[in-house]
């Protein structure tokens, strides 16, 4: 609704401050436009994910807060997304701006959404680990990672994360199971019964 979108705006602008904060938004939302796995990220998901990953309580002064820069932001949104944060039974990150405080954003995507971002990420930093900066920080529109594919990463082969409730397909073995004729080995002999 509009109330809402306007307590979404005040909030940005009091607390999305940092240049890193911004950056890492720039970046999330180029994800959001280009890759498959993180298409299903709002604009108001990404804004409070930047700012989840790039600003941090200052060790001394718990009221101040300090922002990371941007090569340290990226790598924790990264690292968040991959280990779970938007996880249908994850705490994630709960709205500022709703009335009740309990209400997490990720509630918004389905559970397969939510899977599939975390998969994302997690070949995201797989990518990262082997080098693949350029790959993945392209200005090339075009230019796509699959991730349902292996990858070539610089003579490194990295594979793809798999969703963990994805409903298996079946296959042409398991069609020509189900149809064939029953074992006369198992089938002649009554099991013992208790």
């Amino acid at each position: 609704t509009a109330l809402a979108e306007i307590r979404r705006s005040s909030w940005c602008d009091e607390n999305i401050t940092q240049s890193s904060t911004r950056i890492l938004i720039r970046i999330l939302t180029d994800f959001q436009q280009r890759l498959d796995g993180f298409s299903h990220l709002t604009p108001w998901i990404v804004n409070l994910l930047a700012h989840r990953a790039s600003v941090v309580r200052n060790r001394r002064e718990s009221a101040r807060r300090e922002a990371l820069p941007i090569v340290q932001s990226f790598r924790r949104a990264l690292h968040l997304l991959a280990g779970g944060l938007f996880l249908p039974s994850s705490e994630g990150i709960r709205d500022p701006c709703e009335t009740p405080k309990s209400v997490h954003v990720h509630h918004r995507l389905s559970s397969a959404q939510q899977e599939q971002l975390c998969c994302a990420a997690q070949t995201m930093l797989r990518l990262l680990s082997h080098g693949a900066h350029k790959e993945i920080l392209t200005v090339n529109k075009d230019c796509s990672i699959d991730f349902n594919a292996t990858l070539n990463c610089g003579g490194v082969i990295v594979s793809p994360s798999f969703m963990v409730n994805q409903k298996p397909q079946p296959t042409n073995s398991s069609k020509e199971q189900s149809t064939s004729k029953p074992d006369p080995i198992t089938d002649d002999h009554p099991t013992p019964s208790s």
